[in-house]
């Protein structure tokens, strides 16, 4: 701090007999350190709008219109210094993680606390802390001395500054409105409060707009509130939703109920399901656990995956949200205290029907600093915090994990000891799902995901055994990946094949749990090779919880004795049993179709 206070102290010196030009070539520079940065550490990309220039003078352009707005210098400084002080803490994220903050950001800051502020900074957040403090001092001297010394912008250069700036940043706007492959503006600004949860809150231009420093911090911070709206707007639909959910016999112990949302499985990639790599070795080696074999989701995509699994929402409902709540709220009314951990996104076109559900939750925390689409946090994260929960003395407690298992690049769903199948996508300069060139690293990324997937299943029932509690843990993914299989050709998620639908599925249950409900026990091993969907999995978390709701048969759970199969239906309308298979990508098509 003392280097910090003694370098502040200099620039102020220096300060003091700068002219006007130095002091606003300095505040501005600090202005457009982040986009910079971020230019920087992009040395292959074009820039937001095409050519890298194009991008750094639209960035300039936005403080520079900040700056000449008022005719007095040290007003004009004045609106522009909130920008320069958060600069630094932008061009650290920018720094880490090779992008701006976004929305993602911003809705993990508003779901934290300062305790996890800071042990996510640790102990860079003192020089972090020491150099805004300096900028903030270098700042007010800057006004100060504006102030004193009535510096005034000459009326033509302020005049062409001013409109100059207005013309650059109109550039892409009139893009916008000119394109006619783009939506309008208007369909932004004005989009109705009800729109599908699904989609996207900005155009992409405006998206690209977004990502520049400081123009883009107000763009992102009307996305965050957006979606925030949207989301309270269906909370308030389901406010007075009731189960009325309760323990069917009072509890003698301490009971915990564990649910771990996976991210993109394949059961086929599991060693515990027969898979000849040694992708699972921890919980090959588990006692108390059932593998469920021919277990399927509904739908290919996250965000209508993952309401399946949490409510009671039909698998052939095609909206983003389902007028009730989910198993969440149904355990709240039973007394038991619940928790939402998840290293996925609080807010985001993928995310926010999710985050609806999640904040059901007494406690809801996200802990991945970055989305799905950098390498930011992994699972593993989650168990500092699960340690917490479990240490509690609380006798009831259901905690929902979300997870990001294998989503791609999944090189970064691992740390870099998990790297066990070489060569992977981490040997790569350029991770590209879509080249087949790729496979063999694609593949042994994929493993190694679910290498590290077994290790944090295996580290949360560790947790759970040494409770002595009456615990169980159920884990299922959200829907399946397609890795270039045999000839075919396609990769990712959403073709509707059967590897899109296929889900890994298991269910864990502690010694004092097998005593306590023995049937539970015997039907869930009796049913592991029975054809079963995640449609199933709000019933049979019910179930597993010994909770019972008015007027409500949970017998679509399948722990239930009077369980039977059921068709299971798709997305695309298509009975995944009774649906042939094309040859090539084993997709999904009409009987008497098969080619």
């Amino acid at each position: 701090m003392r280097c910090v206070e003694s370098e502040m102290l200099r620039a102020v010196s220096r300060l003091n007999r700068a002219s006007p030009f130095v002091v606003v070539f300095s505040v501005l520079a600090l202005c457009l350190s982040p986009t910079v940065l971020m230019l920087a550490l992009r040395p292959n990309e074009a820039g937001a709008f095409g050519l890298r220039i194009d991008t750094l003078l639209i960035a300039l352009a936005g403080s520079t219109l900040l700056l000449s707005f008022p005719r007095r210098l040290w007003l004009g400084l004045a609106i522009l210094s909130p920008w320069v002080l958060l600069a630094p803490l932008e061009s650290f994220y920018v720094f880490y993680y090779g992008k701006p903050t976004d929305v993602h950001v911003l809705g993990i800051l508003s779901e934290t606390n300062s305790e996890e502020v800071f042990n996510y900074l640790g102990f860079k957040l003192f020089p972090l802390l020491g150099v805004v403090w300096a900028i903030a001092g270098i700042l007010f001297f800057a006004i100060r001395k504006a102030c004193t010394q009535t510096w005034e912008w000459p009326f033509r250069a302020r005049f062409w500054v001013f409109c100059i700036s207005i013309l650059i940043l109109a550039m892409p706007m009139v893009s916008v409105v000119l394109d006619p492959m783009n939506p309008p503006i208007r369909a932004v600004v004005e989009a109705d409060v009800h729109e599908d949860l699904g989609q996207a809150s900005v155009s992409p231009e405006l998206a690209a707009l977004a990502e520049l420093y400081p123009l883009g911090v107000p763009l992102r911070f009307y996305s965050y509130w957006r979606e925030k709206r949207t989301r309270q707007s269906y909370q308030a639909q389901i406010e007075q939703f009731r189960f009325g959910a309760s323990l069917a016999t009072p509890p003698k112990e301490r009971r915990i109920h564990v649910l771990v949302i996976g991210e993109t499985g394949r059961p086929d990639r599991w060693q515990l399901n027969g898979y000849p790599r040694e992708t699972t070795p921890r919980l090959m080696r588990q006692s108390n656990l059932v593998s469920f074999s021919d277990f399927i989701s509904p739908w290919a995509w996250t965000r209508m995956a993952v309401p399946v699994i949490l409510t009671r929402k039909p698998a052939t409902n095609r909206s983003a949200f389902f007028p009730e709540r989910s198993l969440i709220s149904a355990y709240r009314e039973a007394g038991f205290k619940t928790y939402w951990l998840s290293t996925q996104s609080p807010l985001g076109v993928h995310d926010s029907s999710i985050a609806l559900h999640a904040a059901e939750a007494d406690v809801t925390r996200y802990y991945n600093p970055a989305n799905y689409k950098l390498r930011g946090g992994v699972d593993g994260d989650l168990l500092a915090p699960l340690d917490a929960i479990l240490g509690s003395d609380e006798s009831l407690q259901l905690i929902v994990l979300h997870t990001l298992g294998s989503h791609f690049n999944y090189s970064h769903r691992y740390p870099a000891d998990f790297d066990y199948f070489r060569p992977s996508l981490g040997d790569l300069p350029h991770a590209d799902l879509h080249d087949r060139r790729q496979r063999i690293e694609i593949g042994n990324a994929y493993d190694n995901s679910v290498r590290y997937t077994d290790h944090f299943l295996a580290e949360v029932i560790a947790r759970l055994e040494a409770t002595g509690a009456t615990a169980t843990l159920f884990y299922v993914a959200d829907h399946g990946e397609n890795l270039f299989d045999g000839e075919c050709d396609e990769s990712g998620h959403g073709h509707q094949t059967e590897f899109d639908f296929r889900v890994p599925a298991l269910f864990w249950y502690s010694e004092r749990f097998a005593r306590a409900f023995p049937q539970k026990v015997e039907l869930a091993q009796r049913r592991r090779h029975a054809p079963l969907s995640t449609t199933s999995v709000f019933a049979t978390l019910l179930e597993l919880g010994d909770l019972q709701t008015n007027g409500d048969s949970l017998a679509s759970s399948f722990i239930h004795p009077v369980w039977t199969p059921a068709s299971r239906m798709t997305q695309a309308g298509l009975d995944f049993d009774r649906s042939g298979r094309d040859a090539r990508c084993r997709s999904l098509v009409v009987v008497g179709k098969v080619h």
